[in-house]
Protein backbone atom coordinates (compact mmCIF):
# COMPACT_ATOMS: atom_id res chain seq x y z
CA UNK A 1 0.00 0.00 0.00
CA UNK A 2 2.06 -3.76 -2.48
CA UNK A 3 3.81 -0.85 -3.87
CA UNK A 4 3.02 1.60 -6.72
CA UNK A 5 5.06 4.54 -5.68
CA UNK A 6 8.29 1.93 -5.40
CA UNK A 7 10.42 1.74 -8.38
CA UNK A 8 8.79 0.99 -11.88
CA UNK A 9 11.20 -2.40 -13.04
CA UNK A 10 10.49 -4.71 -15.94
CA UNK A 11 7.37 -3.84 -18.30
CA UNK A 12 6.64 -1.00 -16.31
CA UNK A 13 3.46 -2.73 -14.25
CA UNK A 14 2.69 -1.66 -10.66
CA UNK A 15 5.24 -3.21 -8.30
CA UNK A 16 4.23 -5.43 -5.42
CA UNK A 17 6.65 -4.86 -2.94
CA UNK A 18 7.37 -2.01 -0.74
CA UNK A 19 5.25 1.42 -0.98
CA UNK A 20 2.53 0.69 1.84
CA UNK A 21 4.68 -0.11 4.72
CA UNK A 22 5.82 3.23 4.69
CA UNK A 23 1.99 3.96 4.88
CA UNK A 24 1.74 2.59 8.76
CA UNK A 25 0.50 -0.40 8.94
CA UNK A 26 1.43 -0.91 12.94
CA UNK A 27 -1.18 1.19 15.36
CA UNK A 28 0.45 4.67 15.92
CA UNK A 29 1.81 5.75 19.34
CA UNK A 30 -0.82 8.02 19.86
CA UNK A 31 -3.41 5.61 19.39
CA UNK A 32 -2.06 2.90 20.69
CA UNK A 33 -1.21 4.98 24.19
CA UNK A 34 -5.11 6.31 24.12
CA UNK A 35 -6.10 2.35 23.94
CA UNK A 36 -4.44 1.00 26.49
CA UNK A 37 -5.63 4.09 28.58
CA UNK A 38 -8.89 3.24 28.24
CA UNK A 39 -7.82 -0.60 28.88
CA UNK A 40 -6.89 0.84 32.23
CA UNK A 41 -9.88 3.28 32.30
CA UNK A 42 -12.86 1.20 31.83
CA UNK A 43 -11.25 -2.33 33.80
CA UNK A 44 -11.60 -0.24 37.32
CA UNK A 45 -13.53 -1.84 39.43
CA UNK A 46 -14.56 -5.42 37.57
CA UNK A 47 -13.73 -8.86 37.79
CA UNK A 48 -10.21 -9.95 37.24
CA UNK A 49 -11.80 -12.25 34.28
CA UNK A 50 -12.62 -9.43 32.59
CA UNK A 51 -12.39 -7.45 29.26
CA UNK A 52 -9.25 -4.95 30.97
CA UNK A 53 -7.34 -8.28 32.24
CA UNK A 54 -7.31 -10.18 28.93
CA UNK A 55 -6.11 -6.99 27.04
CA UNK A 56 -3.47 -6.39 29.30
CA UNK A 57 -2.30 -10.19 28.87
CA UNK A 58 -2.83 -9.84 25.54
CA UNK A 59 -0.19 -6.63 25.09
CA UNK A 60 2.05 -8.38 27.58
CA UNK A 61 1.91 -12.01 24.93
CA UNK A 62 2.41 -9.29 22.10
CA UNK A 63 5.54 -8.01 23.61
CA UNK A 64 7.34 -11.67 24.76
CA UNK A 65 6.68 -12.56 20.95
CA UNK A 66 4.45 -14.79 21.84
CA UNK A 67 1.49 -14.11 19.45
CA UNK A 68 -0.60 -16.83 19.47
CA UNK A 69 -1.07 -16.25 23.04
CA UNK A 70 -2.44 -13.07 22.13
CA UNK A 71 -4.78 -14.01 19.88
CA UNK A 72 -6.06 -16.34 22.66
CA UNK A 73 -6.35 -13.15 24.75
CA UNK A 74 -7.78 -11.08 22.62
CA UNK A 75 -10.61 -13.31 21.43
CA UNK A 76 -11.56 -13.47 24.76
CA UNK A 77 -11.68 -9.86 25.62
CA UNK A 78 -13.78 -9.78 22.67
CA UNK A 79 -15.77 -12.51 23.91
CA UNK A 80 -16.56 -9.94 27.11
CA UNK A 81 -17.34 -6.97 25.00
CA UNK A 82 -20.79 -8.99 24.49
CA UNK A 83 -21.79 -8.01 27.83
CA UNK A 84 -21.18 -3.89 27.12
CA UNK A 85 -23.58 -3.06 23.72
CA UNK A 86 -23.04 -2.16 20.94
CA UNK A 87 -22.62 1.49 22.06
CA UNK A 88 -19.51 0.38 24.10
CA UNK A 89 -16.13 0.99 22.25
CA UNK A 90 -14.69 -1.62 23.57
CA UNK A 91 -15.28 -4.43 20.79
CA UNK A 92 -14.01 -1.70 18.51
CA UNK A 93 -11.20 -1.51 20.25
CA UNK A 94 -10.74 -5.20 20.38
CA UNK A 95 -11.39 -5.88 16.88
CA UNK A 96 -8.89 -2.97 15.88
CA UNK A 97 -6.29 -4.94 18.18
CA UNK A 98 -6.80 -7.96 16.60
CA UNK A 99 -6.97 -6.80 13.07
CA UNK A 100 -3.00 -5.53 13.70
CA UNK A 101 -2.38 -8.59 15.47
CA UNK A 102 -2.95 -10.76 12.31
CA UNK A 103 -1.25 -8.54 10.22
CA UNK A 104 2.05 -9.21 12.32
CA UNK A 105 1.17 -13.04 12.08
CA UNK A 106 1.32 -12.80 8.25
CA UNK A 107 -2.63 -13.86 8.32
CA UNK A 108 -4.32 -11.28 5.80
CA UNK A 109 -8.04 -12.51 5.71
CA UNK A 110 -8.15 -12.68 8.98
CA UNK A 111 -6.98 -9.32 9.61
CA UNK A 112 -9.23 -8.02 6.59
CA UNK A 113 -12.34 -9.21 8.11
CA UNK A 114 -11.48 -8.09 11.68
CA UNK A 115 -10.54 -4.54 10.65
CA UNK A 116 -14.26 -4.49 8.00
CA UNK A 117 -15.91 -6.01 11.46
CA UNK A 118 -13.83 -2.89 13.34
CA UNK A 119 -14.58 -0.27 11.36
CA UNK A 120 -18.21 -0.45 11.51
CA UNK A 121 -18.35 -1.03 15.39
CA UNK A 122 -16.21 2.37 15.48
CA UNK A 123 -18.96 3.91 13.08
CA UNK A 124 -21.54 2.51 15.54
CA UNK A 125 -19.78 3.67 19.32
CA UNK A 126 -17.94 6.84 18.67
CA UNK A 127 -19.83 7.46 15.70
CA UNK A 128 -18.97 7.87 11.86
CA UNK A 129 -17.36 11.36 12.05
CA UNK A 130 -15.12 10.40 14.62
CA UNK A 131 -11.28 10.55 14.86
CA UNK A 132 -11.49 6.75 15.80
CA UNK A 133 -13.81 5.76 13.21
CA UNK A 134 -11.50 7.84 10.13
CA UNK A 135 -8.30 5.96 11.33
CA UNK A 136 -10.18 2.58 11.45
CA UNK A 137 -11.52 3.22 7.69
CA UNK A 138 -8.09 4.56 7.05
CA UNK A 139 -6.04 1.20 8.45
CA UNK A 140 -8.77 -0.91 6.41
CA UNK A 141 -8.06 0.82 3.49
CA UNK A 142 -4.79 0.27 3.34
CA UNK A 143 -4.99 -3.41 4.48
CA UNK A 144 -7.12 -3.96 0.72
CA UNK A 145 -4.70 -2.19 -1.40
CA UNK A 146 -1.71 -4.30 0.52
CA UNK A 147 -3.70 -7.19 -0.38
CA UNK A 148 -4.33 -6.16 -4.08
CA UNK A 149 -8.36 -5.52 -3.23
CA UNK A 150 -8.04 -2.23 -4.86
CA UNK A 151 -11.74 -1.84 -5.90
CA UNK A 152 -13.19 -2.57 -2.33
CA UNK A 153 -10.83 -0.08 -0.83
CA UNK A 154 -12.46 2.68 -3.13
CA UNK A 155 -15.28 3.55 -1.16
CA UNK A 156 -13.08 3.69 2.01
CA UNK A 157 -10.73 6.00 -0.21
CA UNK A 158 -14.00 7.89 -0.91
CA UNK A 159 -15.30 8.41 2.35
CA UNK A 160 -12.07 9.47 3.33
CA UNK A 161 -11.47 12.03 0.67
CA UNK A 162 -15.27 13.39 1.89
CA UNK A 163 -14.46 14.29 5.19
CA UNK A 164 -11.20 15.65 4.55
CA UNK A 165 -13.62 17.72 2.74
CA UNK A 166 -15.85 18.61 5.60
CA UNK A 167 -13.68 18.69 7.97
CA UNK A 168 -13.43 21.90 10.02
CA UNK A 169 -10.66 24.32 9.01
CA UNK A 170 -10.36 22.22 5.76
CA UNK A 171 -6.47 21.38 6.59
CA UNK A 172 -5.26 21.44 2.93
CA UNK A 173 -2.38 19.30 3.56
CA UNK A 174 -4.80 16.83 4.83
CA UNK A 175 -6.96 17.00 1.72
CA UNK A 176 -3.79 16.48 -0.71
CA UNK A 177 -3.20 13.71 1.43
CA UNK A 178 -6.98 12.00 0.69
CA UNK A 179 -6.98 13.26 -3.06
CA UNK A 180 -3.51 11.26 -3.46
CA UNK A 181 -4.37 8.55 -1.75
CA UNK A 182 -7.72 8.41 -3.39
CA UNK A 183 -5.90 8.93 -7.37
CA UNK A 184 -3.36 6.18 -6.35
CA UNK A 185 -5.76 4.10 -5.72
CA UNK A 186 -7.85 4.91 -9.12
CA UNK A 187 -4.38 4.95 -10.61
CA UNK A 188 -3.96 0.96 -9.44
CA UNK A 189 -7.61 0.14 -11.47
CA UNK A 190 -6.47 1.79 -14.64
CA UNK A 191 -9.22 4.44 -13.63
CA UNK A 192 -6.23 7.55 -14.92
CA UNK A 193 -9.07 9.80 -16.40
CA UNK A 194 -10.35 10.07 -12.47
CA UNK A 195 -6.77 9.89 -11.31
CA UNK A 196 -5.76 12.60 -13.39
CA UNK A 197 -7.87 15.40 -11.40
CA UNK A 198 -7.31 14.17 -8.36
CA UNK A 199 -3.42 14.18 -8.87
CA UNK A 200 -3.60 17.64 -10.00
CA UNK A 201 -5.70 19.08 -7.23
CA UNK A 202 -2.98 17.08 -4.94
CA UNK A 203 -0.28 18.42 -6.47
CA UNK A 204 -1.48 22.14 -6.49
CA UNK A 205 -2.22 21.82 -2.45
CA UNK A 206 1.47 20.73 -1.85
CA UNK A 207 2.66 23.12 -4.24
CA UNK A 208 1.03 25.93 -2.49
CA UNK A 209 1.19 24.71 1.13
CA UNK A 210 4.77 23.62 1.25
CA UNK A 211 6.71 25.26 -1.68
CA UNK A 212 7.11 23.37 -5.29
CA UNK A 213 10.68 22.42 -3.79
CA UNK A 214 9.45 19.64 -1.35
CA UNK A 215 9.04 16.00 -1.55
CA UNK A 216 5.55 15.64 -1.22
CA UNK A 217 5.00 17.60 -4.74
CA UNK A 218 8.06 14.96 -6.18
CA UNK A 219 6.11 12.09 -4.87
CA UNK A 220 2.67 13.52 -6.84
CA UNK A 221 5.35 14.34 -9.94
CA UNK A 222 6.26 10.84 -10.05
CA UNK A 223 2.47 9.35 -9.90
CA UNK A 224 1.57 11.46 -12.89
CA UNK A 225 4.62 10.63 -15.04
CA UNK A 226 4.05 7.41 -14.01
CA UNK A 227 -0.07 7.52 -15.78
CA UNK A 228 2.04 9.00 -18.73
CA UNK A 229 3.92 6.00 -19.15
CA UNK A 230 0.94 3.83 -18.95
CA UNK A 231 -0.86 5.74 -21.74
CA UNK A 232 1.97 5.71 -23.67
CA UNK A 233 3.09 9.31 -23.53
CA UNK A 234 6.92 8.38 -22.69
CA UNK A 235 8.23 11.78 -22.73
CA UNK A 236 6.21 13.76 -20.58
CA UNK A 237 6.49 10.70 -18.21
CA UNK A 238 10.37 11.45 -18.61
CA UNK A 239 9.71 15.64 -17.96
CA UNK A 240 7.56 14.73 -15.26
CA UNK A 241 10.08 12.32 -13.35
CA UNK A 242 13.28 14.26 -13.80
CA UNK A 243 11.77 17.13 -12.22
CA UNK A 244 10.53 14.77 -9.40
CA UNK A 245 14.52 13.67 -9.31
CA UNK A 246 15.72 17.31 -9.09
CA UNK A 247 13.39 18.14 -6.46
CA UNK A 248 14.34 14.80 -4.01
CA UNK A 249 17.93 15.80 -5.11
CA UNK A 250 17.67 19.14 -3.41
CA UNK A 251 15.50 18.34 -0.86
CA UNK A 252 16.84 15.10 0.44
CA UNK A 253 20.11 15.16 -0.69
CA UNK A 254 22.38 12.87 -3.27
CA UNK A 255 22.20 9.76 -1.73
CA UNK A 256 18.93 9.45 -0.67
CA UNK A 257 16.67 6.26 -1.16
CA UNK A 258 14.17 8.03 -2.91
CA UNK A 259 16.35 9.58 -5.11
CA UNK A 260 16.92 6.17 -6.05
CA UNK A 261 13.57 5.51 -6.50
CA UNK A 262 13.43 8.36 -8.89
CA UNK A 263 16.10 7.55 -11.04
CA UNK A 264 15.21 3.61 -11.58
CA UNK A 265 11.91 5.14 -12.60
CA UNK A 266 13.49 7.51 -14.93
CA UNK A 267 15.39 3.79 -16.55
CA UNK A 268 12.26 2.31 -16.80
CA UNK A 269 10.76 5.37 -19.03
CA UNK A 270 14.19 5.86 -21.22
CA UNK A 271 14.16 2.03 -22.03
CA UNK A 272 10.69 2.25 -22.88
CA UNK A 273 11.34 5.07 -25.03
CA UNK A 274 14.20 3.49 -26.65
CA UNK A 275 17.05 5.43 -24.81
CA UNK A 276 18.65 2.49 -23.49
CA UNK A 277 22.29 4.24 -22.92
CA UNK A 278 20.34 7.07 -21.23
CA UNK A 279 18.71 4.27 -19.11
CA UNK A 280 21.48 2.25 -18.27
CA UNK A 281 23.23 5.71 -17.10
CA UNK A 282 20.23 6.26 -15.01
CA UNK A 283 19.91 2.76 -13.43
CA UNK A 284 23.86 3.07 -12.73
CA UNK A 285 23.22 6.06 -10.81
CA UNK A 286 20.22 4.62 -9.08
CA UNK A 287 22.89 1.23 -7.97
CA UNK A 288 25.53 4.09 -6.99
CA UNK A 289 22.92 5.59 -4.68
CA UNK A 290 21.64 2.34 -3.37
CA UNK A 291 24.98 1.70 -2.24
CA UNK A 292 26.15 4.69 -0.99
CA UNK A 293 22.74 4.87 1.44
CA UNK A 294 23.51 1.22 2.06
CA UNK A 295 27.05 1.69 3.22
CA UNK A 296 26.11 5.12 5.12
CA UNK A 297 23.66 3.11 7.29
CA UNK A 298 26.42 0.71 8.12
CA UNK A 299 28.47 3.42 9.49
CA UNK A 300 30.68 6.70 8.07
CA UNK A 301 33.46 6.08 5.11
CA UNK A 302 36.52 6.74 5.76
CA UNK A 303 36.48 8.83 2.24
CA UNK A 304 33.84 10.29 0.08
CA UNK A 305 31.36 8.46 -2.63
CA UNK A 306 31.73 9.80 -5.72
CA UNK A 307 28.27 8.80 -7.51
CA UNK A 308 27.77 9.12 -11.31
CA UNK A 309 26.61 12.37 -13.12
CA UNK A 310 22.65 12.53 -14.00
CA UNK A 311 22.35 10.49 -17.31
CA UNK A 312 22.06 13.16 -20.06
CA UNK A 313 19.11 13.19 -22.50
CA UNK A 314 19.98 11.97 -25.95
CA UNK A 315 17.96 10.38 -28.05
Amino acid sequence: MVGLRKAWKGPFLFATVGVFQTRGFPVKNAFFKAFLGLCCGLSLGLHADDWGVQIKAAVAAQKQGDLKGAETKLLKALYETQRYGADDPRAAYTLDYLGTLYQQMGNPGDSLRVFAQASKAFDASRGPHSEEALASCKRLAEALEKADQWPDAEPQRRRLLEEAKQAPGHDPMALAQAEADLGLNLDAQKKWDEAMPLYDDALQLRSTGLGEMSAPVAEILNDQGRVWLLKGDAKKAEGLIRKAAAIDEKVLGPSDPALADDYERLAAVLHKAGKDQAAQAAQDRADAISAAAEEASQGPRPHAQHLPAPPEDKP
